[in-house]
C-alpha cells in the first residue's frame, strides 16, 4: 500500500512539474561507466610479506654500522597484524549505512588489483544498493563485526601511521624512518615499488622520507567570461593501497586532504557539496557524480573542466547552486532544503522542480505497469531495470539539462528557476505542491 502511495505521488508531482513549465525533461539512464581491472597485485602490506621484507632488510644491514637507538628500534621491530583486508556482502541500504557511520570507504573492486580504467567504485551514503554486492576495505584489528552483515578475512595486514604526538615515531612507537624503509623494501619484493616524485634540489635522504597532502585547484569553463571559475565546495577524495584521503575545495577552488603520502595517489572528485546538496549525473542513479582523474603526483593535481568533459555540466550546476544559496543568503529569500538532489542531464534544453523524494499522497498506481503507462504518456521514458530506483525514493528534486552546448550563462538561469521552484516547494509544504 505505501509503495502505491509513492508512486502516486510521483506520476501527480512529475505531470504538475513537467507540463506546468513545458518543458521536455526525459528519465534516461545513467551514462555507461566500466571499470577495467587488470591483474591481482601482490599485497606488500600483508603481514606476511611485510615480515618477509623485515627478515631482507635486517639481511641487508647486517655488517653495518648503525647507531645504538637504531639498532634497538630495529631489533625490537615485531611485525603483527594491526588491520584485516576484508570484503563485506552487503545487501541492502542498511547494512551499507551501518558501515559507513563506521568510518569506513568502501569500494566495489578490489584493492590489491591493477586498475586500467578507473570508473566510479567509491562508496558514499547516496549510493543505492539493489542487489546483494561485495564491497572491500581494510578494518582494524579490534573492529566488532556487525552481526547480521556476511563479511570475508581475505588477508591479515600491518599498516602503520605517525604517532600524533611525535611524527618521527610510527606503530610501537618504531622509528618513522626504519618504517619506511621496510615499506619500500615490502613494495620491491612484491614488484610494487614506484619512483618517488620528490624535488631533487633535496638530499636523497629526505627525498625518500618526506611526506606531503595533495592539493590542488579544481575549475570549470565559464563560456561567458572565457574563463575558468573555481570549483566550490566539492570533495576530492584519494587512494593509495589502503590509505585513504579527503580534502574539500574552498571559494577558490583550492583543496588540500587530510593525510600525507610519499608516492602517487588516485585522485576522484565528488559532487557532494559542503552546503548539504548533492549533484547527480542522471535522473535514474545510484550516487553522487564522480569524475575519475586517474593516478598523480603525491604533491597534488588540478582539474580543468571544459565543455568537452562530463566533469563540466556537474561543475557549473554546482557553482549555480552555490551561487543561489549565496543570494538567498544576501536577499533574504527562502532557501531550499539544504539536502537537495539536484539531477545535470546531459541533453540540452530546460529542467524541472517535481521534489519527488519529498512529496507523498495517498492518490496511487496498482501496479508497475500503471507506471510506465503514464511515464509513457508524460513523454518520459525509464528503462525497466530502473523501476527498482524509483520504487526505492531515489528520486530527484531537481532536474536541470545541461549540455555545454548550452553554455554557462543558461545553464545558470535554469539552475535558479528551478531552485526558485525548491525555494516555494519549502514554504508550502507537500500537499500544495501535489
Amino acid at each position: 500500500m505505501m509503495i502505491r502511495k509513492i508512486l502516486g505521488c510521483m506520476g501527480l508531482v512529475g505531470l504538475i512539474c513537467f507540463v506546468s513549465c513545458r518543458k521536455d525533461t526525459g528519465i534516461t539512464e545513467s551514462e555507461p561507466q566500466i571499470t577495467v581491472v587488470g591483474k591481482k597485485l601482490k599485497n606488500p602490506y600483508s603481514v606476511d610479506n611485510m615480515r618477509k621484507a623485515y627478515a631482507s632488510l635486517m639481511e641487508k644491514q647486517e655488517g653495518q654500522r648503525v647507531s645504538y637507538e637504531a639498532r634497538l628500534l630495529r631489533d625490537s621491530m615485531d611485525i603483527q597484524l594491526t588491520d584485516y583486508y576484508v570484503r563485506f556482502l552487503i545487501e541492502n541500504d542498511a547494512q551499507k549505512n551501518l558501515l559507513l557511520a563506521d568510518s569506513f570507504n568502501l569500494s566495489t573492486v578490489p584493492l590489491d588489483v591493477e586498475i586500467e580504467q578507473d570508473v566510479d567504485h567509491y562508496v558514499d551514503e547516496t549510493t543505492i544498493t539493489d542487489e546483494a554486492q561485495w564491497f572491500y576495505t581494510s578494518v582494524p584489528k579490534a573492529y566488532s563485526f556487525h552481526p547480521h552483515i556476511t563479511y570475508e578475512k581475505l588477508e591479515d595486514l600491518f599498516l602503520f601511521e605517525e604517532s600524533e604526538a611525535d611524527e618521527r615515531l610510527g606503530t610501537n612507537g618504531v622509528s618513522m624512518n626504519f618504517l619506511y624503509d621496510l615499506e619500500d623494501e615490502a613494495l620491491l619484493m612484491t614488484d610494487n615499488y614506484e619512483k618517488l616524485d620528490e624535488d631533487e634540489s633535496q638530499s636523497s635522504f629526505h627525498r625518500r622520507r618526506r611526506r606531503v597532502r595533495p592539493k590542488g585547484h579544481i575549475r570549470v569553463y565559464n563560456t561567458s567570461t572565457r574563463k575558468l571559475d573555481p570549483v566550490a565546495g566539492v570533495k576530492v577524495k584519494t587512494r593509495r593501497w589502503f590509505k585513504w584521503a579527503k580534502g574539500w575545495t574552498n571559494s577558490e577552488g583550492y583543496y588540500q586532504v587530510n593525510k600525507s603520502y610519499r608516492r602517487s595517489v588516485r585522485y576522484t572528485v565528488v559532487f557532494k557539496n559542503t552546503k548539504g546538496f548533492k549533484i547527480w549525473p542522471s535522473t535514474v542513479s545510484v550516487s553522487s557524480a564522480r569524475y575519475k582523474a586517474g593516478k598523480h603526483s603525491k604533491h597534488g593535481h588540478s582539474i580543468n573542466f571544459h565543455t568537452n568533459s562530463k566533469g563540466w555540466r556537474w561543475s557549473t550546476v554546482n557553482n549555480a547552486t552555490v551561487k543561489y544559496f549565496d543570494y538567498c543568503e544576501q536577499f533574504g529569500i527562502g532557501k531550499p532544503h539544504s539536502n537537495l538532489r539536484i539531477v545535470a542531464n546531459k541533453q540540452s534544453g530546460g529542467g524541472a522542480a517535481p521534489m519527488m523524494r519529498r512529496t507523498w499522497s495517498w492518490a496511487g498506481f496498482r501496479t508497475n505497469s500503471d507506471l510506465i503507462s503514464f511515464l509513457g504518456k508524460a513523454t518520459l521514458s525509464v528503462p525497466i531495470n530502473g523501476l527498482w530506483l524509483l520504487t526505492r525514493l531515489v528520486l530527484p528534486d531537481v532536474i536541470v539539462k545541461a549540455n555545454s552546448s548550452q553554455g554557462t550563462r543558461t545553464v545558470f538561469s535554469v539552475t535558479f528557476h528551478e531552485l526558485a521552484h525548491a525555494s516555494h516547494f519549502r514554504k508550502v509544504g507537500s500537499s500544495y505542491w501535489i
